[in-house]
Order: C-alpha cells, then structure tokens, then sequence
C-alpha cells in the first residue's frame, strides 16, 4: 500500500469518488488527473469565449441578428445573413470569436465557421424565432414559398450557448459514460456539417426558376424583410433565370419529368419542379418564335 502525502491523498479521495474504485494503483490516479487536468482547461476556454461575446455585447450593445431562409438568400446559395449592425470591427471581431469557438468543437475554421456557428443556434438557441413564410412570383407567375426565421440578439444567444457548452463539458468529465448516448445524435449531425461542403445543394437547385431570390451581395433589396425576417410581411423574389435554347431542347423532350431534367438541369427534378414544366413552355412558346 502506497503512503500518500496530503495533497496525494485528496486527489486519491477525488478519484474514489468521481469513479467509484475500490483499489487502484498510482499509475491510473496519475493518468486520471493528467485527464481531469486537460478538461479543466477545455472548461476554462469556453468561460473565457462566453466572457469575449459578453464583452462585445456591452461595448455594442446587442443589435446584431441574423437572418435564415430554407433556400437561398443569393445566387452563391447563402441561407443566412447578419442585420441589425453596420459596424465593420463589431462584425469583425464577432466573426473571429464564432470562428474560435467552432474550432473548439472540431470545426475547421475559414469562411464557413459562421454558418456552422448560427446552424447550431437554430437549432439550440431560445433566441431563434420561425413561423415566417415568404412568397416568390416569378415572370411566368409561378408561385414558390420559402420558410425563414431570425436570431435575436445574436451575441447574447453566441455568450449563452458557450455555457451551454461549458455545461456538456461538465457532464462528461462527471459521467463519461452517461452522457455519450445522449449526445451520439447531435454529434453525427455537427460531423455530417463539417464534412458537407458549404454549398453541396446550391449546384442542385441553382437553376429553379421560381426558387432562388438573386443579389450580388447578400439579400437583394426585394428578398429582404422591412423589419428583418421575423416580419410577417411577404416578398417577391427574382428567380434565377432558365436560358433559352433549354426552353427549346425541353419542347423537343416527351413527358414532364424528361422535360423538367433539361429545364433545371438536374437528374432527379422534384414534384414541383415537373409541375411547372407547362407553365414555364407554354409562356414561352407565346412570347417566342420556334429556332430556325
């Protein structure tokens, strides 16, 4: 039996009761505390993150929203974008915390750091509100609607979730084993969001007439909501355009489904889709004149 000094012995009490050992040897106390050391200061950087955002908020107030839509705000396939502030370091230094504490979770940073940051605030975050829908008419009047719905005070909801995460930590390091069912399906869900390239689906549908509000940068002034997207006011969206000779090579296709593959240039085209086929030709055979 090993003869422990003072200190020796509260970490051996320590370890009996965080892990319920009857005997044990002073090789796995070490390589316990050695553990229990590392995620002391995981711990620490989540407070220390939580504080940073706390510290923007006073310095700026807390303004910033951001805004999601279930398609895409621009033609690069962007669903979310930032309101409420024009203050370039404020957005800045916002950005860099995001990018921060993303890594922290397994993120690899860059230019998508903060979608992954707001996607996980949708899903988690008191401060996300839905329920809006919006409505787009394109030139041929076909109809498409979109779901949207907006961060409130953003930096309060980025400072809030750090201690929601400071608080998953915790669990853990109490009961390893507890734990790690609960979170196997939010973890799958983090992993598949790291591994899908920031615009997977924008290829797919970037042709939908009817679906795709365009800008140059960011939301156009006819996609935005006069009082953000948590207004129940609906907006006309301009859709991407399908080029001509499509139209023409569609008209030369049989059934709805082949002619909806060459309009949208898409191997699978959706219901929708194949629904609008006849609107889309049969305006375009009124205001065209068949190719030579």
């Amino acid at each position: 039996m090993a003869t422990y000094t003072e200190q020796s012995q509260q970490i051996a009490n320590r370890y009996i009761q965080e892990t319920g050992a009857a005997t044990f040897t002073a090789r796995e106390i070490g390589a316990w505390a050695n553990r229990a050391a590392g995620e002391r200061v995981n711990l620490g950087i989540w407070r220390d993150i939580e504080g940073r955002f706390r510290a923007l908020r006073k310095e700026y107030g807390d303004g910033l929203v951001a805004n999601w839509i279930s398609t895409f705000w621009n033609d690069r396939g962007e669903q979310w974008y930032l309101s409420g502030s024009t203050n370039d370091r404020e957005r800045e230094v916002f950005a860099w915390l995001v990018e921060r504490a993303t890594v922290e979770l397994g993120h690899p940073g860059g230019n998508t750091a903060l979608t992954y940051w707001l996607d996980l605030l949708k899903t988690e975050s008191p401060n996300f509100r839905s329920g809006t829908t919006l409505t787009h008419v394109n030139k041929d009047g076909i109809i498409s609607e979109s779901q949207a719905g907006t961060i409130y005070r953003l930096i309060e909801a980025s400072a809030d979730y750090c201690l929601k995460l400071e608080t998953k930590d915790i669990i853990k390091v109490r009961s390893p084993g507890r734990d790690r069912e609960r979170d196997t399906v939010q973890d799958q869900k983090r992993q598949e969001s790291l591994q899908r390239p920031a615009n997977d689906s924008h290829d797919e549908r970037a042709n939908q007439e009817g679906d795709l509000p365009r800008a140059d940068h960011g939301p156009s002034d006819k996609t935005k909501l006069s009082a953000e997207v948590g207004s129940q006011r609906k907006k006309r969206g301009r859709p991407a355009v399908i080029p001509d000779d499509r139209k023409r090579q569609a008209l030369r296709a049989k059934g709805g489904k082949a002619r909806a593959q060459i309009l949208y240039n898409t191997k699978y085209p959706t219901p929708q889709q194949i629904k609008n086929v006849r609107s889309i030709l049969r305006h375009f055979e009124k205001t065209h004149q068949p190719s030579e």
